[in-house]
């Protein structure tokens, strides 16, 4: 993962954007209903202000196993067009 792919999220469509975090959040097993008022305008201005240093430690602060999985969902939404 690089700036470039964490700060190109916050150009998710609507649907795309919340797509990716429901799949981020069922891998960290969050309630899909506390995700279901999400402000997509926050979640953008803190991707486009994120570092890649900054993303990977809060990914990796997830344990291996479920930050290989949220990788994946971003790796996955970029592949899908999401």
């Amino acid at each position: 993962m690089n700036d470039n792919s964490i700060k190109g999220l916050s150009a998710l469509s609507d649907s795309q954007l919340k797509g990716l975090v429901g799949d981020i959040t069922a891998a960290l097993g969050v309630d899909p209903k506390k995700t279901r008022g999400l402000d997509l305008n926050r979640v953008r201005a803190t991707l486009g202000s994120i570092s890649d240093e900054e993303a990977r430690r809060l990914i990796d602060k997830a344990g291996k196993e479920k930050a290989e999985e949220i990788y994946n969902a971003i790796r996955r939404s970029k592949a899908d067009g999401r």
